[in-house]
């Protein structure tokens, strides 16, 4: 209607200049009232489904008993957006606001329980998952969606972040788990993935405990590249590190972790321009029982023959007399040969390529009778049959 008044105004000859601009004036007046009001009901309408999910989240921690708790980050297309904060403050407010509660609301990392969520866009409606968290054993106690019909407002909220998960912006928000630090580490539960953002100059800091010996895979998950790096936690010695052996540019380590001895995992962007979202996890690899190897003297040398991911990949050595062990794999498929002191789990030893074409060789002195295990693993996620073969050159 106002444009037509518009069109009238400008095209009819009989108003002079000066009423046309009156008019003209009146009409931007009006339109941008419009509008104000427009944007007005598109964010009552956004604050109406938020009211709605804090009531709903205090429900669920008034059931569970909870003490304190913590509003942290909600991501879209794994990064922050100006509508990521708006739906935090929101949310922080409305459960503020709720006369009585039995929960408080910290502002730091040491709440016990974590509030945090996805959001995405499907065609013209944006999803919420939000999360409710006990963070003590980082369990997912609740999954709550929240659907809102997308508007101009949240549009514009959504556009003017980047989205990048890889960003080098500095409006990547800190996770719910900061300030975490060498000294007070995040303390991480096995096989319960944990989802963290890299903010500018940002490091991340895990606490790995297990109370078996077992062989672990400590990975990142996402699509900012990250590098890792696993410590001795009482020491402080660097125990492994790395960058991209994980999908794409993320980072992955296997060790195995001692039982009743504490770990410390660092995460860091690759570089300092690389912030985002990303995953962390901690799980073990079942290794099966070790199949004992009979030692020969070089002329004497069995070859054992089987099948890549078996469950039989992992030979357990006994030399009778002090000498160098001789290791090597054989077949057409990417290995790497690892060798570990057998009660300690300690690793001695790793190769990848020095034997023939793609197969692992390793060289190490060894003493008399202690046991040793040797692993057989592939590079990446090659699969097959292959040979082994040990020998021992006494002194």
């Amino acid at each position: 209607m106002l444009n037509i008044v518009l069109i009238f105004l400008i095209k009819n000859p009989l108003l002079n200049s000066m009423k046309k601009f009156i008019f003209f004036a009146i009409f931007v007046a009006l339109s941008g009232a419009l509008r104000a009001q427009t944007t007005v009901e598109e964010l009552q309408q956004t604050d109406n489904a938020i009211k709605s999910l804090s009531a709903e989240l205090a429900r669920k921690l008034t059931a569970e008993r909870a003490t304190t708790v913590v509003v942290g980050q909600f991501t879209y297309m794994n990064g922050s957006t100006p509508f990521s904060s708006y739906l935090v403050n929101q949310l922080t407010g409305e459960l503020a606001d709720i006369p009585i509660r039995s929960f408080t609301l910290a502002s730091g990392g040491g709440a016990q329980w974590v509030i945090s969520g996805d959001i995405v866009r499907i065609g013209e409606l944006l999803r919420v998952y939000t999360r409710l968290v006990r963070r003590e054993n980082n369990a997912l106690v609740s999954q709550i969606r929240t659907d809102l019909a997308m508007n101009r407002s949240i549009t514009a909220m959504l556009s003017s972040g980047s989205g990048d998960s890889s960003s080098s912006s500095s409006s990547v928000m800190a996770d719910e788990w900061e300030t975490d630090s060498w000294e007070a580490p995040v303390t991480y539960s096995m096989d319960v993935p944990m989802h963290r953002t890299i903010h500018s100059g940002d490091h991340d800091w895990f606490l790995i405990e297990t109370d078996t010996a077992s062989s672990m895979v400590i990975k990142t998950t996402g699509e900012t590249d990250t590098y890792l790096t696993l410590y001795d936690a009482d020491t402080r010695e660097e125990l492994a590190s790395n960058d991209d052996d994980g999908d794409d540019t993320n980072a992955l380590i296997r060790y195995f972790l001692r039982p009743e001895k504490r770990y410390i995992a660092e995460v860091k962007g690759y570089s300092s321009e690389r912030t985002g979202s990303y995953g962390f996890e901690v799980s073990s690899e079942s290794l099966g029982d070790p199949i004992p190897y009979a030692l020969g003297n070089v002329n004497a040398a069995e070859t054992v023959r089987q099948r890549l991911g078996s469950g039989r990949d992992l030979f357990l050595l006994t030399p009778d007399s002090n000498g160098m062990l001789v290791m090597e794999t054989y077949g057409s498929i990417d290995l790497v040969l690892e060798l570990y002191d057998a009660e300690t789990y300690e690793k001695i030893a790793s190769d990848d390529d020095s034997g023939e074409d793609t197969n692992a060789r390793i060289m190490q002195e060894v003493e008399r009778g202690k046991r040793y295990l040797a692993r057989v693993r592939a590079y990446s996620d090659d699969n097959g049959e292959y040979g082994f073969r040990a020998r021992l050159y006494g002194e």
